[in-house]
């Protein structure tokens, strides 16, 4: 499929997140070097614990907290990029503005690569694309089905939203599914419009790194298709112009 561009996209935030066991060997130490190696572009690393809280039930009042090193976060020296390394797997995500899908892919790529030495991923058990959309309107109330075909349809009160939550799961085919999400976010004197689409494959996934990272490009079509499907032709020009 050809490269989709909308010259005012509404994306604040795309995330490729692959969960992913890490081997066994992994500690601190794999953490450590795994962000030495990407220091000179991700200078600012922040540890992750995992925190566990035990206690007897005959004494209550006696708890003891522990924690594990479980993870890193990693951000790049310009502020645009964050990545989650851990147990469970990658994650990583990119900020706006958001220009093209060849930028976004070109700078995980040699994080992935990265995570892949340190961590040395055993197995894999989903792979996904995920895009933050935010709408801004400057009036002060928006008619939802102007632009959208995702909205709450509640008859009679209607008028009376002033937030809202909506989150839908649809099936793609046989092995790709979307979770769509949105949201009337409070915002002063304006209307926010959050669409959050999430599209992922937990089935039939390939066993190999390389195969993983090439289910990249179809979900982004599906993506893409997704996203379309949820604006009314207005909401799609309001985003072209």
């Amino acid at each position: 499929m050809d490269e989709m561009h909308y010259p005012n996209a509404p994306i604040i935030e795309a995330i490729v997140d692959i969960r992913a066991r890490a081997a066994k060997s992994t500690d601190e130490a794999t953490f450590t070097t795994f962000a030495e190696a990407l220091q000179d572009s991700y200078a600012q690393a922040v540890p992750l614990y995992a925190h566990q809280l035990t206690f007897d039930t005959s004494h209550p009042e006696q708890m003891e907290a522990t924690g594990e090193r479980a993870g890193i976060r990693l951000i790049r020296n310009d502020g645009k990029c964050q990545v989650v390394a851990n147990k469970e797997g990658f994650a990583f995500s990119l900020l706006a503005p958001y220009t093209r899908w060849s930028e976004f892919i070109e700078a995980a790529l040699p994080v992935w690569t990265n995570y892949l030495t340190h961590l040395k991923p055993e197995t894999f058990s989903r792979v996904a694309l995920r895009y933050v959309n935010l709408f801004r309107f400057t009036d002060s109330s928006v008619s939802l089905p102007r632009y959208f075909t995702v909205y709450p349809q509640v008859e009679a009160i209607d008028s009376m939203f002033s937030q809202h939550q909506l989150r839908v799961r649809m099936k793609l085919d046989e092995t790709t599914a979307a979770i769509v999400t949105q949201a009337h976010l409070p915002a002063s004197d304006e209307v926010h419009i959050l669409l959050d689409l999430d599209v992922f494959k937990e089935r039939d996934l390939p066993a190999d790194a390389a195969g993983i990272w090439e289910c990249l490009n179809p979900l982004r079509d599906h993506k893409n298709w997704v996203f379309r499907q949820c604006l009314t032709f207005e909401g799609e020009q309001r985003i072209r112009k």
